[in-house]
C-alpha cells in the first residue's frame, strides 16, 4: 500500500493507493496519527480512491482513527470510495459510522 499526505488550509489529505489488508496497510492507524499529531489538523480527509481491497483489519484501522479523530474533535472524511469497496462498509454496517463523500470538493 502507498501513502501520501499533504495539507490544505488546515486539512490533513491522505491518499491511499492499494490494498488496506494484513498484508497491504500493516500499522496504517499508527502512520496515520502519527501525520495527524505532526500537522495537527482540524479536518481530516482519507481519500480512497485508488484502494482496490479492505479486508476486516484495514476497516479495524480505520475504525482506529475514527476514535481518534472523534476524541480529539478532528472532522474525519473518507472519499473516493468505489462500489466494491461501499459495499463492504455497507454489509459491515459502518456506513453510517464514516462521514464518505465522493469526492474531496466543499470539504477544504
Amino acid at each position: 500500500m502507498e501513502f501520501s499526505s499533504q495539507v490544505v488550509e488546515n486539512t490533513l489529505i491522505i491518499t491511499l493507493k492499494g490494498d488496506i489488508s494484513a498484508l497491504g496497510g500493516l500499522d496504517l492507524d499508527k502512520r496515520i496519527i502519527k501525520e495527524i499529531n505532526l500537522h495537527n489538523p482540524k479536518r481530516l480527509i482519507i481519500n480512497m480512491k485508488e484502494v482496490e481491497f479492505l479486508d476486516s483489519q484495514g476497516m479495524g484501522a480505520l475504525i482506529i482513527i475514527r476514535q481518534y479523530t472523534l476524541k480529539n474533535k478532528i472532522l474525519f472524511s473518507l472519499v473516493g470510495i468505489n462500489e466494491r469497496l461501499r459495499t463492504i462498509f455497507e454489509h459491515s454496517e459502518m456506513i453510517s459510522f464514516f462521514n464518505i463523500r465522493d469526492s474531496e470538493e466543499n470539504l477544504i
